[in-house]
């Protein structure tokens, strides 16, 4: 199921792309074990999530020759109080596979 809407970007531009992701899991013992684990975090200050995103880019090479391209890209994020990415975590890279 896509989580975001698709969309075209024009060629030499910069598309900033926000999105709120959220919904429930069915609380058995060991999502409940996890949930546990995440709260004694958010105490703390930080939450740290493994991040994983798998994409199909579309492209033109020429008018009629269009290309598709499976990227998937993987790496540790930590998240604040406010549930936003802690400026530590804001430029890191993630390893593209």
């Amino acid at each position: 199921m896509p989580l975001l809407y698709s969309f075209n970007q024009p060629p030499k531009n910069t598309t900033i792309l926000q999105q709120v992701f959220g919904g429930t899991v069915p609380m058995s013992s060991a999502n409940n074990h996890r949930w546990m684990e995440i709260m004694n975090d958010r105490t703390e200050g930080t939450v740290k999530f493994s991040l994983r995103l798998a994409s199909i880019i579309q492209f033109k090479k020429s008018i009629w020759d269009r290309r598709h391209h499976r990227m998937h890209a993987e790496c540790d994020v930590e998240v604040g109080l406010d549930g936003l990415i802690l400026p530590s975590s804001v430029h890191d890279r993630c390893p593209v596979i």
